[in-house]
């Protein structure tokens, strides 16, 4: 009799704690591989992610590097800014034109070179009604945005992206310039070529004279060109202040 209250009121609770810490064990471990499964799981997905957004990058780069060969190689020349955000517009009154003269040092020859223009009216890209007026040395005009360089609809430069919808991106090879030599603008008609490479010899000086034919007030963003040397210097061009 005593046994069995032995057994009833003291072993058996024992078991049932055993039994109990063991299956909490038990459960316990196979809690801990379900996770650590879950982690490697969740690593492996994500080296796999991240091993696909690599090679999209890398397609991705192989693309803009075939359809827009050009811009792929400007992307990683020498820049040497002219203009940088300046209003610019021909109101009625010829005295009233709003342009802009610059000039640029020729330090060292070059061997390529683009012209990289963003203008815009009202924060947007320009109409059939506006254009911009470039001349390099008295030679160009109204340049002619049909035959502009093709660009991708976001243009990515270092740290800046512009978005071709909200401005007009025009991008030309130095050595073939297209322009309109009177107004009014219009891309109905067939426009000259100007070969602006000639001008950039060493020791020579540029001079540049441009504004926005536009009633409204709109804005040069940005003329720039972009340039490789002769020799490998940050310098070859330069502006004269």
């Amino acid at each position: 009799m005593e046994n069995k209250k032995f057994f009833k009121h003291t072993l058996l609770p024992i078991i049932y704690l055993i039994i109990t810490l063991g299956g909490m064990i038990y459960l316990g471990n196979i809690y801990k591989s379900f996770k650590n499964d879950l982690i490697i799981n969740q690593n492996l997905e994500d080296s796999l992610s991240m091993k696909q957004k690599f090679f999209d990058s890398l397609n991705n780069i192989n693309i803009i590097k075939e359809k827009f060969p050009d811009y792929f190689l400007m992307k990683n020349m020498k820049k040497l800014n002219i203009i940088d955000t300046m209003d610019s517009w021909t109101p009625r009154k010829k005295d009233s034109v709003k342009s802009i003269q610059k000039v640029i040092l020729i330090n060292e020859d070059i061997i390529k070179g683009y012209l990289f223009v963003r203008v815009s009216v009202n924060k947007q890209p320009f109409t059939s009604w506006e254009s911009i007026y470039i001349k390099m040395n008295n030679f160009g005009g109204h340049l002619f945005r049909p035959e502009s360089l093709p660009l991708p609809d976001t243009i990515k430069i270092d740290t800046n992206n512009f978005l071709k919808s909200t401005q007009t991106i025009l991008f030309y090879k130095l050595d073939n310039i297209p322009y309109l030599p009177n107004k009014p603008y219009s891309e109905m008609k067939t426009p000259k070529n100007i070969n602006w490479f000639n001008l950039f010899v060493k020791g020579k000086k540029i001079k540049i004279n441009a504004f926005i034919s536009s009633w409204r007030r709109a804005r040069i963003e940005e003329i720039s060109l972009y340039y490789e040397g002769m020799i490998s210097t940050d310098s070859c061009l330069s502006m004269i202040e």
